[in-house]
C-alpha cells in the first residue's frame, strides 16, 4: 500500500483529509478511486491504514480503519552530524540516512568545510533536505520522517557528545579501535551520535576536541572513503551492532 505522511490535526475523529501535492499524487499519480486503501502516519510512529472515501484533485478524505505501529522505526536512535558537502552530496546522505532509519540529521560546519551557507540559503536547503526525508520515508516505509536541523557550528555538536549513549567519529588515522569492536564493549545503547567531516577530512584538533567531549575515533577499514561513504558506512555498521537488522515479525 501506498505511504502518506499527515500533520497529526489532519486526522480528526477517525477521518482523515490530505491537500496539497500528496492529494495530486493520490488523485492524479496513483489514480486512485474511493474505496481503495493507503497508509497515512502522523509522523509519530503510528501507521493508519485508511479507507478512501472522497477523491478530488486537491483534496482527498478517508476513514480510519485500523491504527497500529509502525515496527519499521528503529529501537536505536542514530543522530548523524555530518559537515556540508559540496553539489548534492548531502542531499543522497539524507535520502540514504533516511532508509536505512537515521533518526535525525545535523550538518554543521566543519574547519575544513568548503560549503559555508549563509541565513537564507540554509533556509532552502533545509526545505530541499524536509522533502528529500520524507520521500524517503514513504519509500522506506518508515514510521516517521526523520528531522533535518538548520546547519550547526562545530562547537553546538561537540556539547551535545554527552547527551548520547555513544558517540563515533571515524577517521582515517585510527588503528586502535574498529567500530565493530567498539560496539562489542558496549552494553545496552538506545541512543548514537555519528559525526563525519567534509570532503578533506577533520583537522586533528577536531579529532582530539571531540575525543575529550566523549565521542570514540573509530576505524574503518585500510581503505580511504569519500565523506558521504563513511557515513552510510558507518550508519549500516551502527543499525547492524544495534540489531536492527534481525528479523522481525510483521
Amino acid at each position: 500500500m501506498q505511504r502518506y505522511f499527515v500533520l497529526p490535526e489532519q486526522i480528526r475523529e477517525g477521518r482523515v483529509t490530505i491537500k496539497g501535492g500528496d492529494a495530486h499524487h493520490i488523485a492524479r499519480v496513483m489514480r486512485y478511486k474511493a474505496g481503495d486503501v493507503i497508509i497515512v502516519c502522523d509522523n509519530t510512529g503510528r501507521e493508519l491504514i485508511v479507507q478512501l472515501e472522497h477523491v478530488w484533485g486537491n483534496a482527498v478524505t478517508g476513514r480510519v480503519t485500523t491504527e497500529r505501529t509502525a515496527l519499521s522505526e528503529p529501537r536505536l536512535r542514530v543522530t548523524l552530524a555530518q559537515s556540508l558537502l559540496k553539489g548534492d552530496k548531502f542531499d543522497w546522505v539524507v535520502q540514504k540516512g533516511t532508509e536505512m532509519g537515521v533518526y535525525q540529521f545535523w550538518p554543521f560546519h566543519a574547519e575544513r568545510s568548503v560549503v559555508r551557507l549563509s541565513d537564507s540559503k540554509a533556509a532552502k536547503r533545509r526545505e530541499r533536505w524536509h522533502k528529500i526525508a520524507k520521500e524517503a520515508a514513504e519509500q522506506a516505509r518508515r514510521g516517521r520522517i526523520p528531522e533535518v536541523s538548520n546547519p550547526v557550528r562545530w562547537r553546538d555538536v561537540l556539547d551535545h557528545i554527552p547527551l548520547f549513549d555513544v558517540a563515533v567519529i571515524p577517521h582515517e588515522r585510527e588503528r586502535n579501535q574498529s567500530l565493530p569492536s567498539l560496539w562489542q564493549s558496549l552494553s545496552r545503547v538506545e541512543t548514537c551520535l555519528i559525526i563525519v567531516g567534509p570532503e578533506g577530512g577533520f583537522e586533528a584538533e577536531e579529532v582530539n576536541e571531540a575525543q575529550q567531549a566523549g565521542a570514540y575515533p573509530v576505524y574503518l577499514g585500510p581503505r580511504i572513503l569519500r565523506a558521504e561513504t563513511a557515513a552510510l558506512t558507518t550508519i549500516a555498521c551502527t543499525m547492524w551492532a544495534g540489531g536492527e537488522m534481525e528479523v522481525t515479525a510483521e
